[in-house]
């Protein structure tokens, strides 16, 4: 599931945090913060992640074999989260191609995966869309939110995306 918004402080990274939550309550989930420069999925779950997604990456550098699940960080919920890097210097060394071979590899396993992306239309919040089963677009109810969210739809559907995937959450 990827959760995305084009404008910033719409409540994405709370309703990623809930929902890993509430399905976590069934199965075992995975969050994965790909706001890789200011993520901030440790907040909202109240957490200090051993590792973080740049661990991930330099584990799969080194070994494309390596498990990664020891270096996502257990919530008494039972969601298993993957947070952004510490700073914004160690995410720009990060590829887009680098990060999704990570979230490839926790797909796999099979187990539900939550997105929170970026606020905006970057490759990590595309790559979150493609990848995405379901997609929630979370939007404000003030004029430049639900703009932003038109704007996402309509380049949604140049680039050929599903809308039947996309669920709106105001």
């Amino acid at each position: 599931i990827a959760v995305v918004s084009p404008k910033g402080g719409n409540g994405k990274s709370t309703v990623s945090a809930s929902l890993a939550v509430a399905i976590a309550r069934h199965q075992s989930t995975f969050l994965i913060d790909l706001d890789i420069h200011f993520g901030d999925v440790e907040y909202a779950l109240r957490f200090q992640p051993a590792y973080r997604l740049n661990d991930a990456v330099n584990r799969l550098a080194a070994n494309p074999h390596a498990e990664l699940t020891p270096l996502l960080t257990s919530h008494p919920t039972g969601v298993d989260a993957l947070c952004a890097p510490n700073s914004p210097i160690d995410a720009d060394r990060l590829s887009t191609q680098e990060v999704f071979t990570v979230v490839d590899n926790l797909i796999a396993i099979g187990r539900p995966v939550i997105l929170d992306t970026a606020s905006g239309i970057g490759d990590f919040s595309l790559g979150a869309l493609d990848r995405a089963t379901h997609i929630l677009l979370v939007s404000g109810t003030d004029v430049p939110s639900v703009q932003a969210g038109r704007k996402l739809l309509e380049t949604m559907k140049q680039l050929e995306m599903s809308m039947d995937r996309v669920q709106l959450v105001v």
